[in-house]
């Protein structure tokens, strides 16, 4: 299935909105960030650039690798938070 704004709100994205001003066009648009240990970032298309009505995820500055279902993306998110380390826990 097509990834959704609600599937990225419930997986942990952040909405980041672009208004007209930044820009430069008639009207503004967002897209959706997920920030994994301060280094690494997956990023959307933006709204106006969707296909089909579903977003595009990618890891930001890094070519060759899009998800485009919710399964896969869900998925890869659950991993991505199970291997995040704890830095506080660790020292234990």
């Amino acid at each position: 299935m097509k990834i959704t704004e609600k599937k990225l709100f419930d997986l942990g994205f952040i909405k980041e909105k672009v208004t007209p001003e930044e820009s430069g066009t008639e009207k503004g648009f967002h897209y959706f960030v997920f920030e994994i240990c301060g280094n690494c970032l997956l990023i959307t298309c933006s709204n106006d650039e969707t296909i089909k009505g579903g977003y595009v995820v990618e890891f930001f500055d890094f070519n060759g690798l899009r998800y485009t279902d919710d399964i896969t993306l869900e998925g890869l998110v659950n991993f991505i938070k199970l291997g995040i380390v704890d830095a506080e826990k660790e020292k234990e």
